[in-house]
């Protein structure tokens, strides 16, 4: 399975409460994300003394038991935003914001600006849509959007996906997100959206995700069932994954770990 390394949301996602009930006076559990578990992948957290994230740890065991490392290091500003990000000292990323939102994304290979992204959002704070620029030279030129909608809960429902050629968008992508459970997103806490640091799809658990293609015809089918912990927050993600078009099924499991500190 091709991995995507996306970046951990800020620090505010990074440290989240768990209240546990107690006689009084009422004291409260407080955990981080630490590692991510599956066959053949794990994902490490390591932080700083002040409890930000500087380093992710990314390991996949090939068929032919090759492990294949990966290091993601962030860089923060002195009011404690991430800066920058850097995979193996390779890839480089660098945020713009405005006011609390990160608007502007600059990928840089090897120092050679490769790609630009920009995000604009709803009036709720809600990312509306990405806009992709590939170089030509020094000139970035649009290659493709991003479109995102999110249900009345304030859950993703879905992201479409569009190239551009020569004068126009076409779509190409779509998946949609539905059956979301009652409790709090795990994803919102262990995924990376290397693009964009600040961005919050989740609020809880979706149930399923359906892919379809540029012509809105259904492909694959991911279903997705959990186990929590007594405080609420899934453990545990069993995806099932059935591919339409050949009638195949597999499924794998995802182990969230935390720490307590």
């Amino acid at each position: 399975m091709k991995r995507l390394v996306h970046i951990l949301p800020l620090l505010g996602a990074f440290l989240f409460l768990i209240s546990c009930e107690e006689e009084t006076p009422k004291k409260q559990k407080q955990y981080r994300p630490l590692r991510i578990e599956e066959v053949a992948y794990k994902r490490e957290l390591v932080y700083n003394p002040a409890g930000q994230v500087i380093r992710v740890i990314s390991e996949s065991v090939m068929p032919d038991k090759e492990v294949i490392s990966t290091i993601q290091e962030f860089e923060y500003s002195n009011e404690g935003r991430m800066t920058t990000s850097v995979i193996d000292n390779e890839r480089r990323y660098q945020y713009m914001w405005e006011g609390d939102r990160i608007v502007k994304t600059e990928e840089l290979v090897n120092g050679i600006a490769t790609n630009r992204f920009t995000f604009s959002y709803r009036a709720n704070g809600q990312i509306k849509e990405m806009l992709t620029y590939v170089y030509d030279g020094a000139t970035p030129r649009l290659k493709g959007k991003v479109a995102y909608a999110f249900d009345p809960s304030g859950n993703l429902s879905s992201v479409t996906e569009f190239s551009f050629h020569e004068t126009a968008l076409y779509l190409e992508t779509i998946n949609e997100f539905d059956r979301y459970d009652s409790h709090p997103s795990i994803d919102s806490y262990f995924d990376f959206h290397v693009l964009n640091t600040g961005m919050h799809l989740h609020k809880n658990n979706p149930g399923r995700m359906v892919s379809k293609n540029k012509n809105g015809v259904a492909y694959a089918i991911e279903d997705y069932t959990y186990d929590y912990n007594t405080d609420g927050y899934a453990v545990k993600r069993e995806t099932t994954l059935t591919f339409l078009h050949v009638g195949s099924t597999g499924s794998y499991e995802t182990h969230y770990f935390f720490e307590e500190f």
